[in-house]
């Protein structure tokens, strides 16, 4: 049971909620690229990001400085609860539906390659 708890203790929170809903669009994400949607500071994320690792939500795997993000899809819960997650309406986070579709824009064969985008929001 100790897993389950754990699963549901990181999903108490919105920041990882809203995190895990990114992720169940459009994955792999790297952390820059959730911490520009987000808005929030890296070493949140990061953290935020930790958490949803040790409860089993989420894998982490380096290429090269980037760390990219993926849902961990083992077991028919973890299957369950993503298409609950996906189930969240659009209106809930429309902002962060328009910074993901922005973000993913600054892709290079798919692959992060700017590290944390510095532009203001108002330029794009």
């Amino acid at each position: 049971m100790e897993g389950f708890a754990q699963i549901a203790k990181a999903l108490g929170d919105e920041t990882r909620l809203r995190i895990m809903r990114l992720l169940v669009y459009a994955e792999p994400l790297c952390c820059c690229e959730v911490t520009d949607i987000l808005g929030g500071r890296a070493y949140n994320v990061s953290r935020h990001l930790k958490i949803l690792q040790n409860a089993g939500c989420v894998s982490a795997r380096k290429e090269g400085r980037w760390i990219y993000y993926s849902l961990n899809r083992e077991g028919a819960f973890r299957q369950k609860l993503f298409e609950a997650i996906k189930e969240i309406p659009h209106e809930r986070f429309p902002e962060d539906d328009e910074n993901l579709r922005r973000r993913l824009t600054l892709r290079v064969n798919g692959k992060c390659v700017i590290g944390m985008d510095r532009r203001p929001k108002h330029e794009e």
